[in-house]
């Protein structure tokens, strides 16, 4: 595992697990996925419909290998998810911290306790990724606190970590 990630991991809240998502969590993604912040920070602002939600969770969880979701407990309460999608040699991540949970740093939390399990699930990963809106100035700090490297798009940026 990475150093930096080593040393931050000692900072983790002894109250959080992150768990996989199971199909029962359905319903509660949907309305996460759905929160007007996180359709605002989504490249895709549509708010999701049921059906289709529930078709594409159902496929991720029963026949995709090339994607990972975990659901983060405080307390045994969910409070936000983190999804990886593999792609070539490495991978994606997608996270979300509830409103009430936000500024705490449970998104740092979230993304190392993801990445420690994503690394062990996946040995052959070089890099982890995610895009940024310009304007989504938490999950940049996020990123940048966690040492990923900042790529400048048009209208995005690209957080990389070298695994």
């Amino acid at each position: 595992m990475n150093l930096l990630l080593k040393h931050l991991k000692l900072q983790l809240l002894d109250n959080l697990k992150l768990r996989k998502a199971k199909f029962n969590d359905s319903s509660l993604l949907l309305e996460w996925a759905n929160d007007a912040d996180m359709r605002n920070n989504s490249f895709h602002s549509k708010l999701i419909n049921k059906d289709d939600h529930i078709k594409w969770f159902k496929k991720k969880l029963t026949e995709s290998n090339d994607t990972s979701i975990y659901i983060l407990e405080l307390s045994e309460t969910p409070i936000g998810q983190i999804r990886f999608e593999r792609i070539k040699n490495g991978c994606l991540i997608d996270f979300f911290i509830t409103k009430g949970e936000r500024g705490k740093g449970y998104g740092k939390n979230i993304i190392l306790m993801g990445v420690e399990k994503i690394i062990n699930k996946w040995k052959n990963i070089d890099f982890i990724s995610a895009e940024v809106k310009k304007d989504n100035t938490p999950s940049k700090k996020v990123f940048i606190d966690l040492n990923f490297t900042e790529t400048s798009y048009p209208d995005r940026y690209l957080y990389t970590l070298k695994v």
